[in-house]
């Protein structure tokens, strides 16, 4: 009776183990959240403040990809996020 149970789990086991182990598919549309996206610098704000996110003193940058997400810079104005998911 235990091997017939046995027997019976072991395909589950070794989809689930594959599945581990190979690599995800990063053209399907339930991953495409997961692409890696490039930072695009604007070349009139500072260094960044975090990942990929500037502070440019009340100034909108000049990068094509900044956009805000609502963050706050430490001198009160508004962070821009500068990421593009084209390239």
């Amino acid at each position: 009776m235990v091997s017939f149970k046995v027997f019976a789990i072991l395909p589950y086991a070794l989809a689930a183990a594959a599945a581990a182990t190979s690599p995800m598919p990063r053209d399907t549309p339930s991953t495409s959240y997961l692409i890696l996206r490039t930072c695009v610098p604007p070349t009139n704000c500072g260094a960044p403040v975090g990942n990929c996110e500037f502070c440019c003193a009340g100034r909108k940058p000049n990068s094509n990809t900044c956009h805000s997400h609502g963050g706050v810079c430490p001198d009160g104005t508004t962070e821009y996020h500068c990421d593009d998911a084209t390239r």
